[in-house]
């Protein structure tokens, strides 16, 4: 994947300390989404989550690095989910301090791009509904609203989920 002004790779294990410490700086993502802060194994749930009936084959999770190489995003993608040609966006994290300045704008047209490359025909990602940056952040980049879905976490009441598609 190429982001001009900036080098993207693939995430290695090194990387832990560095994303764990981008997470823990801005606990709002998860917060909404999980109910709770990050926790201490954020990293390892990054790397280890798969969607149902998917390998590690499929999953692609890329650290963003700015030019004093320091970690200030990471995409999380899944390759064919929930089916051939579409891939899911898990996650698509950007440092506090990158926001505002078009990076995750950028971000998102480098993953459309990777994905056309890849035979992808469109990109889908869940947003949850009470996160209203992220929502008007993924509409003001052309998703649209597929469906709206609910997911459990505990302790935490359940999520209401928007379920949003751009075709690439």
């Amino acid at each position: 994947m190429q982001l001009d002004g900036y080098v993207v790779r693939r995430t290695i294990a090194a990387d832990e300390a560095c994303i764990q410490q981008l997470f823990e700086a801005d606990p709002e993502y998860f917060e909404i989404v999980h109910g709770a802060p990050p926790g201490p194994a954020e990293f390892q749930s990054l790397l280890t989550e798969l969607a149902p009936g998917k390998t590690y084959d499929d999953k692609f999770v890329y650290s963003v690095l700015s030019g004093d190489e320091k970690i200030c995003a990471v995409a999380d993608m899944v390759r064919n989910y929930p089916e051939d040609g579409i891939w899911f966006v898990g996650l698509l994290f950007v440092a506090r301090d990158r926001r505002g300045a078009g990076l995750g704008t950028r971000l998102v047209e480098a993953i459309c791009g990777h994905i056309a490359a890849h035979d992808g025909h469109a990109v889908r990602i869940a947003v949850a509904k009470n996160y209203r940056n992220a929502m008007q952040f993924w509409a003001r980049a052309g998703f649209r609203s597929l469906y709206i879905a609910e997911r459990e976490r505990a302790p935490a009441a359940p999520l209401t989920l928007d379920v949003m598609e751009w075709a690439v």
